[in-house]
């Protein structure tokens, strides 16, 4: 299991209210969680408004999921 996190101790965010809200530009994070979903990873968003925010990702290290069979060097 690959794991990581970013932490910033900036303005925050409401990560419900931001998801919700269609149209939304800027924050991105729908993309984020398509692209670790899709290589079987979890992205877990901890934000509230005034206490920064931490992104947090677990990625399998498995040979079952995207780009696995590529030739390794």
């Amino acid at each position: 299991m690959l794991c990581g996190s970013i932490r910033d101790d900036g303005g925050g965010f409401d990560s419900g209210q931001a998801r919700a809200i269609p149209g939304r530009k800027g924050l991105g994070l729908i993309a984020m969680q398509e692209r670790v979903t899709a290589i079987g990873g979890t992205l877990q968003i901890d934000s509230r408004p005034g206490l920064g925010t931490e992104l947090s990702i677990r990625i399998p290290l498995e040979d079952k999921h995207a780009n696995s069979n590529r030739a390794r060097r």
